[in-house]
């Protein structure tokens, strides 16, 4: 009896896959697990650089104020020498600043002498700030300056001397060249003084003479400056009366 062969190639409804067909189906069905963490480290990314570059404001305090007076002036009073300011800007940039290196600088030089009030606002500083980053408030929001001829004028030199000569010794001359200086500030200031000392000198246990030159000038306000030093001769005998026996 003879044997019926059957075909054992595909059915008509089992069609084999493209190879378009596979290439879909392992973007869209395949590896899901990897495909959701590759997404999930994507959007984690955009995050963060999107949350890096967001706006943001910040306080920052302690900057160095300075005002720039004009040309022959001076600054008479004692107005605060930091403040506080507010910025915005992407965080990144934000994180670059360091408040202590940043100086505020305040042109006051469009006003005249006398009792000022300046208004510290935003269009009137003059900061150096990274990237993006703009100056929204400042604090305090107005100082009072006190604008003053710069005056110059000469003034007497008195010594100033500390401490004790050896014993049987005594103190006979203290020469100060040039016997005045000129000092330089703001007029109230230097109108106020008579005379300004020496920096301190010692004369504890001396014997014999000595010179100190290069003497500087010690002003205790500050908004006065000398403009010289001064050379000074300390003359020591031995009293008359310490060789009586």
């Amino acid at each position: 009896m003879a044997v019926r062969k059957f075909d054992t190639g595909p059915l008509r409804g089992d069609r084999v896959p493209s190879a378009t067909e596979r290439w879909l189906r392992r973007i869209f069905i395949e590896d899901w697990s990897l495909k959701l963490l590759s997404l999930a480290i994507t959007l984690g990314l955009w995050f963060v650089v999107t949350g890096q570059r967001t706006p943001v404001k910040r306080q920052f305090r302690g900057v160095q104020l300075n005002f720039r007076v004009p040309a022959g002036m001076e600054i008479g009073n004692n107005p605060p020498e930091e403040i506080a300011i507010t910025v915005a800007g992407p965080q990144s940039d934000l994180e670059q600043i360091n408040p202590r290196n940043l100086v505020a600088n305040v042109d006051v030089t469009d006003r005249k002498p006398g009792q000022r009030v300046i208004q510290l606002i935003p269009s009137r500083m003059q900061i150096d700030l990274p990237g993006a980053v703009r100056l929204e408030a400042i604090e305090p929001g107005s100082v009072s300056l006190k604008l003053e001829a710069n005056e110059q004028r000469e003034l007497q030199v008195e010594p100033r001397i500390e401490g004790q000569l050896a014993d049987g010794y005594e103190l006979k001359e203290v020469v100060v060249t040039p016997d005045k200086v000129k000092v330089r500030g703001p007029a109230s200031h230097v109108f106020a003084l008579q005379k300004v000392p020496t920096e301190t000198i010692s004369i504890e246990g001396r014997r014999e003479s000595f010179d100190v030159p290069q003497t500087a000038i010690y002003i205790s306000d500050q908004k006065v400056d000398a403009l010289e030093t001064v050379s000074v001769h300390i003359e020591i005998a031995e009293r008359h009366n310490s060789k009586t026996k």
